[in-house]
């Protein structure tokens, strides 16, 4: 499985929302969806850092690679609520696009952005507008475990390996999660991505 790069990446899933799929309806405003998604990650916050609290002497055990990646997934999350400003805009033709931020350090933002239509009704494209140079992106994937979903392998450990993978669906958003599994991770074959750089 090759990993899509970005402004490919964005053309792709743009393409494949539009053309290769049918329109997801949202049966309440989006906003209100991100919202009550953004308030379950709060929530889901509050756990994960007493739980980090608790495995804080084993910072580099699988256990609090796992837990760090969830509370970045749950903190873009967040966001929705503690800086909407930045995470959901409307642009000029009344586009709505909600947007998930993890920071990647010095290799950049992963941006991956959520288009729906002035009311908000429609999911309209998803697009992934920028990768951390060392991040791995897939193609959309149809197959189980992750039918309808791509996958974005947090490649940052010092050997270069994914510290996690993290799905989203691109049938029900906002809709993420980690992936689990050491094994399922390798199966997957998100690469690192190559950036020419050394």
């Amino acid at each position: 499985m090759r990993p899509l790069i970005g402004a490919a990446a964005a053309v792709f899933l743009n393409l494949l929302a539009i053309a290769g799929t049918e329109h997801v309806e949202a049966q309440a405003g989006a906003s209100h969806l991100w919202k009550a998604r953004a308030f379950q990650a709060e929530d889901h916050l509050k756990t994960l850092t007493h739980e980090l609290d608790a495995v804080r002497a084993e910072r580099a055990s699988p256990r609090a690679e796992e837990l760090k990646c969830e509370a970045m997934l749950e903190g873009a999350f967040a966001l929705h609520r503690t800086r909407e400003h930045r995470v959901h805009q409307v642009l000029k033709s009344g586009l709505h696009v909600f947007k998930i931020v993890l920071d990647g350090g010095k290799g950049g933002v992963f941006d991956l952005s959520y288009f729906y239509d002035a009311d908000e009704s429609r999911l309209i494209s998803i697009q992934v507008l920028s990768v951390p140079h060392s991040w791995g992106v897939t193609r959309p994937i149809d197959d189980a475990p992750h039918p309808g979903a791509i996958l974005v392998a947090v490649n940052d450990r010092p050997d270069g390996g994914p510290r996690c993978v993290l799905g989203f669906s691109l049938k029900e958003p906002p809709f993420a999660y980690v992936v689990r599994s050491p094994r399922e991770k390798l199966v997957l074959g998100v690469p690192r991505r190559e950036t020419g750089r050394s």
